[in-house]
Order: structure tokens, then C-alpha cells, then sequence
């Protein structure tokens, strides 16, 4: 807390917001970082807004119906497995991510879940052999762990607020 070595305190400056940021973006960051209940308080959403509705297939789904969905166990159900993995790679790509290397497995995983309505949303119960989307759910679960390349670092919640002063007397 002092300034050019005379001994007298600077000045505590202006609010300055510190982030920690993760480096991939997987099912469960989404899950643990979404809407209630989804988080469970424990950690803000931070859901970028722009992505929803979120189309899987032909449906649209709101981001408490995403966040149903993520909740619901995937229970022998392929339609399930895929969209957990569709859903996390959406969310990535709204959040600055790079969907360059999955957008084919995108729009098959899309084309294949066509009008299915995903359990756990409310809007029904598809189904689909876990043996027909495997592949796709494997291609997406790698990119989701930035196994493919082009995935962004993950926003979360600030977790510390502190002055430039304050910092600077933290590590004097």
C-alpha cells in the first residue's frame, strides 16, 4: 500500500472484477453452471442468453427445459446420451467457442433426432437406440473435452472483488 517508496498508503482504486475461467466446457460445467436447478445455488448461471431457445432436432426448448434435460439420467435411452452432448455443444458455441470441427456432427445429430422430443423436458419421450447415436455422442463428448480442438474457455461467476490498492497489498 505504498507508492514510490516514501512510505505514503496509495490510493485504493475503482472496483476491479477478477474471473477464473476453465478449460473446457463439458456436460457437467453446463449442468452445475446453468438456471436453477440445475446448480442448485451453488454457482451462478452463466448460460449465455442468446441461446435459447435451443433447437435439438426440430424442437425448441427453453433453458429451464435444457436444464431438465441435462438432470435427466440417460437410463439405456441413445436420444438422451446424444442430446446431453448436443446441448453442451451448443452451449459452447454461444459461448465463443469454435464449432468448426463438430458443425457436421451437429447437423447429423440434429437431422436424426428430427421431431423426437427429448424425455425430461415435458414435451415427450422419444427414443432412439443408443447403438445409432453412439458415434455421434462419442464425436461430441470428445470436442466437448477439447479433444477436437476449437473449444473456448468456460465463463464463470466472479468470485472475488477487490480494489487495484487491495491487490497490490496482497502480494507486496
Amino acid at each position: 500500500r505504498t507508492t514510490g517508496g516514501n512510505g505514503d498508503p496509495s490510493a485504493f482504486s475503482s472496483t476491479t472484477v477478477v474471473q477464473t475461467m476453465v478449460s473446457e466446457c463439458t456436460q457437467g460445467f453446463w449442468k452445475t453452471h446453468g438456471p436453477a436447478p440445475c446448480h442448485a445455488g451453488n454457482n451462478a448461471n452463466v448460460w449465455p442468453a442468446g441461446c435459447f431457445p435451443m433447437l435439438l432436432g426440430t424442437t425448441a426448448y427453453s433453458d429451464a427445459q435444457i436444464c431438465a434435460i441435462l438432470l435427466t439420467p440417460v437410463g439405456g435411452n441413445g436420444l438422451i446420451s446424444l442430446a446431453h452432448q448436443l446441448i453442451t455443444t451448443k452451449l459452447n458455441g454461444c459461448s465463443t467457442s469454435d464449432l468448426t470441427p463438430v458443425l457436421a456432427t451437429i447437423a447429423t445429430a440434429d437431422a436424426l433426432i428430427n421431431g423426437l422430443k427429448v424425455p425430461g423436458s415435458g414435451k415427450g419421450a422419444g427414443f432412439l437406440a443408443p447403438g445409432t447415436t453412439s458415434a455421434l455422442t462419442e464425436t461430441l463428448d470428445d470436442y466437448n473435452n477439447g479433444l477436437l480442438g476449437g473449444v473456448a474457455n468456460c465463463p464463470t461467476e466472479a468470485l472475488n472483488q477487490s480494489t487495484w490498492g487491495r491487490i497490490k497489498v496482497l502480494y507486496r
